[in-house]
């Protein structure tokens, strides 16, 4: 994990009020933020602005300019106020805010702006503010609320999938859908659930990737929904949402 500030957040305790400003370049592979690399705290009324870079190498990704890594915990009132992530092939789960919320309550007034984030061949799970969010039943869908994306572009490669102005998808993977049939791990046979309400995208998607690429969300199941409060003028995409299990199965998906 590599951070501006914190590594691993694993305090029941809040992190708040921290501001990350000026000029700031963090590079790292896994778990990389500019307040958080990885945790299960909420962050509130917090905001950053860095350039993160994710060098070549196996096993690379988890990564936003807010936050890396973060699971269990809620995300409210942060904002990123500037900057870009570089991700290299093969990259997973890479944010605007964050490079994740999963398992976590809710995402709720987040704020991102000007910011650019490229990703190279076969990376997925990409988006303006998550790269990937959800829970798994009984718990309720992990809530996207009131958040902005503005002036971000995301620049990607033809064979990347899973793009969103607003987040990726929930997470999923071929390589671990293969362990769902273990006792105990049933719950990685689907992505995780999410909806997003009332919340705004802006910018553009770039690289002539036409694979699961939406304004808003990039793929949903049918455990997830993006409502129609939810409004973009990204380009780069003609619908808020890129796909859905009936239009891509999972067994289609990286």
């Amino acid at each position: 994990m590599v951070i501006g500030v914190i590594g691993y957040g694993a305090s029941t305790n809040a992190v708040e009020n921290i501001i990350l400003q000026g000029a700031n370049s963090i590079t790292g592979t896994v778990m990389v933020g500019g307040i958080v690399g990885g945790g299960f705290c909420d962050i509130k009324n917090s905001s950053a602005a860095a350039d993160i870079t994710l060098p070549e190498g196996d096993e690379v990704g988890m990564a936003g300019i807010l936050a890396g890594g973060m699971e269990d915990g809620s995300i409210i009132a942060c904002t990123v106020t500037g900057g870009s992530i570089s991700a290299p092939a093969g990259s997973i789960g890479i944010g605007g805010l964050a490079a994740c919320a999963q398992l976590s309550a809710e995402v709720k007034n987040c704020a991102v702006s000007n910011v650019t984030i490229t990703v190279g061949e076969n990376c997925f799970m990409i988006g303006g503010l998550l790269g990937f969010a959800g829970t798994y039943a009984p718990d309720p869908p992990t809530s996207i609320d009131s958040c902005t994306v503005s002036n971000v572009t995301i620049s990607t490669p033809t064979n990347a999938e899973r793009i969103g102005g607003i987040i990726g998808s929930g997470f999923y993977s071929s390589m671990y859908a293969a362990m769902a049939s273990m006792p105990g791990y049933e719950f990685l046979g689907a992505p995780g659930a999410f909806t997003v309400t009332n919340s705004t995208s802006s910018g553009s998607i770039t690289g002539n990737c036409t694979d699961l690429v939406g304004k808003i969300a990039g793929y949903i199941y049918d455990n997830s929904t993006v409502a129609g409060t939810c409004t973009s003028t990204m380009t780069g995409a003609t619908n808020n949402v890129g796909g859905d299990k009936n239009s891509f199965a999972l067994s289609t998906l990286k």
